[in-house]
């Protein structure tokens, strides 16, 4: 069995572009929702008490290999509503150890409530 055949989470990436700028000089964004599907595992947690009781936990996120995501995206899962994510740098390709195949992708994530 390939990881690939484990990604079944239906999730939404959303790609956050700058498009230029508005009328006072500010960047202007655009967004796209796509649909897709994940695996989601959390990696760590921690509390910030100096920063008034923040928590900021880390995710791990698996993709399927031709998915698009970049840092400047987030994520939504399907059976976690509410919970909303960031990447925390662009997602990597992991080759298959015994095919070599790349079958799939792997990320880091953050939210932070």
């Amino acid at each position: 069995m390939y990881p690939a055949d484990l990604i079944t989470r239906p999730c939404t990436i959303t790609h956050t572009t700058t498009s230029g700028s508005d009328d006072m000089g500010d960047p202007t964004t655009t967004t796209e929702d796509v649909r897709t599907v994940c695996e989601l595992q959390q990696a760590s947690s921690t509390e910030q008490r100096e920063t008034g009781a923040v928590v900021v936990t880390q995710w791990v996120v698996f993709l399927l290999p031709d998915v698009q995501a970049s840092a400047s995206d987030g994520l939504t899962v399907d059976d976690m509503p509410g919970a909303a994510f960031t990447f925390d740098g662009d997602p990597w390709l992991v080759r298959h150890p015994t095919s070599g195949e790349h079958g799939h992708q792997e990320a880091r994530l953050r939210q932070v409530t």
